[in-house]
Formats: C-alpha cells, structure tokens, sequence
C-alpha cells in the first residue's frame, strides 16, 4: 500500500489507492487545514513535497489554475487534489500547522459577549478597524484563501481586544468595530485600553506579515480610528437573528476618524476627547485638521505612534 512521512507530525501515513493526501491524512488522525472543504478552492491544505514527487499523480486542471493564481513553486502541491501512485521515499510537510490554526478550528463560531436586551447609555471608547489596500489583496487570492485569512487575522486582532477588556461587536468585511469601557472603567481607563489595544495590534499584525509572505508572498497594513463618547448599548435584529450593537453620533465619528487615515497617510487616528483622557506616555505624532462627514466645524485629530514598528 502506498504511504508518505508527513512533517512536523512524524507520521507515516497510508493511503489506499483511490485516496488523496488530504483525506489520508485526516483518516490518520492529522489536523491537516482545509478552508474550502477539498475542492481546490483555496490552497491552505498545500504541502511542499520534500522527497519522492514522482510517486505523485500529475496535476489536474483545478490544481493547476489554483496554483498559477497563487504562484506555487513546483515543490508543492494540493493535498486535496494529489494522490500517491507509486511505492517509496515520500516525505512531505504542511506548512498551515501551528498552533493559531488548531486553536482556530475549535473556536469558530464563538462569541463571549452576552447579549443586552435593552437598550443602555453607556460612555465607551469606539474602534475601527479596517485592512489597507484589502481590495488588491482580496483580488489576488482565492476566496477559501481570502476566509482563511481574515478568520487568522480576526482571531490574533481579537485576542489583543480581548486582553485589553474590550469586544468586538461587528465585522464588516475586511473591517471591525469594537468597544471598550462596557464593563466597569473610568473615562481613562476606556480610553487608554482602547489605545493600548490598536497600538498592540499593529505589533501583532508585524508577527502575522511574515506568515502571510510566507504562504502568499503578500502582507498588509491596517488603519484605525477611535472616539469616546454617549452611545446607546442594546441587542437589536429579529429572534434568532440578534446581535449586540452601539448606537450613537460617537459611532458614526469613530468611523470618519478610521477613514480620515486615507487622507492624511496615517494608520492610527484619534478624537480631541480620546487625547485628552490619555496619559503622557502615550506618544502622539502630527495634529490633522479636517472637515468630517456629516459633521459641522473643523475637528482635530492625532496620530497615536507604535513604537518599533514601520507603521
């Protein structure tokens, strides 16, 4: 029976004659990632072939257009289309395998933040978040690829949220919306979470870029705006269909900062009220003085600086 050594599992994997790499593995007991369920869709289930290509069937038709889009090199292959045809030396290695993607398959769907029947003024920090040049960068990859993606990029983005005691409360495609000083907190202390938080996102997005030239030779940027204000806080949508929202001028202001970075080539934006509850330790660049949409007078805005990053 035909076999293959699958790298960083040390495994020997059989597999029966009509099987693919994907589901021989999978039949193994190996987590091997597979965003678009098998159907050459998306490349998460690559695997770069170390030793023994020959022992593998050629590439199909949806193979190959996949891998022309994403530009493989010719040492890999899509688990999920390739089977092994022949006896011997046959060592591959998946390179979608560490602990982010494990821990992604088992959270999927989950959501911590209870959902508030009635509405509730509330004073919260506001953020948006949004990917720059996400357009390009969509185009170029399958869509499988594109969830992949962002369901990582999503995941690393709420953990920093999370551990600044804020919540996300809305995606919008590339983009999210998340609050903080829902719970107990000060004005100052809402604020400089919030803050905190952005300023350690684009930490974790320099962590997550090597991973994405890594697989897909590409990486961006994201863009964020704050604003602290009165909003008011409840669930809103049909039974069965509801989801905890923040409603308020503050919102709509928050989301003009985040895209005012576009205007002034910024990536990390905050109001007049945000900078005056911060402490000095927090370092801000350049002052931008602009007409906001759906707002009267001119308001100033500042750029927050994340240290040891080019952003």
């Amino acid at each position: 029976m035909p076999s293959f050594q699958i790298s960083p599992d040390d495994k020997i994997v059989h597999a029966e004659l009509e099987e693919t790499i994907l589901q021989a593995s999978l039949k193994a007991g190996i987590a091997h990632a597979h965003a678009c369920g098998g159907f050459a869709k998306c490349s998460t289930c690559r695997v770069i072939v170390e030793t023994g290509s020959e022992l593998l069937s050629k590439p199909g038709e949806a193979e190959k257009k996949l891998a022309n889009k994403v530009k493989f090199p010719n040492d890999v292959r899509l688990a999920c289309q390739t089977r092994v045809e022949g006896e011997g030396k046959l060592i591959l290695k998946r390179p979608v395998i560490d602990d982010i993607d494990l821990e992604l398959t088992n959270i999927m769907g989950k959501n911590s933040l209870e959902l508030q029947k009635m509405g509730e003024p509330k004073k919260l920090a506001i953020m948006f978040v949004d990917i720059e040049g996400y357009t390009p960068f969509a185009e170029a990859l399958p869509s499988y690829d594109i969830m992949h993606v962002l369901n990582r990029y999503f995941y690393l983005m709420g953990k920093v949220i999370n551990k600044k005691r804020g919540n996300i409360i809305d995606y919008y495609g590339d983009g999210l919306l998340a609050i903080f000083g829902l719970y107990e907190s000060t004005p100052e202390e809402a604020a400089l979470l919030a803050v905190e938080a952005g300023i350690d996102m684009n930490k974790e997005l320099q962590k997550l870029n090597p991973y994405l030239e890594k697989m897909y030779c590409k990486s961006f940027k994201i863009r964020i705006g704050i604003n602290y204000g009165n909003v008011i806080t409840g669930t809103i949508g049909i039974e069965g269909m509801q989801k905890f929202s923040v409603i308020g001028d503050p919102v709509n202001m928050a989301s003009r900062i985040e895209t005012s970075n576009k205007l002034f080539g910024t990536h990390f934006l905050i109001s007049e009220n945000v900078k005056a509850l911060l402490p000095d330790t927090i370092k801000i660049g350049k002052s931008c003085e602009t007409v906001l949409k759906g707002k009267k007078g001119n308001h100033t805005l500042y750029e927050v600086l994340i240290p040891d990053t080019n952003v």
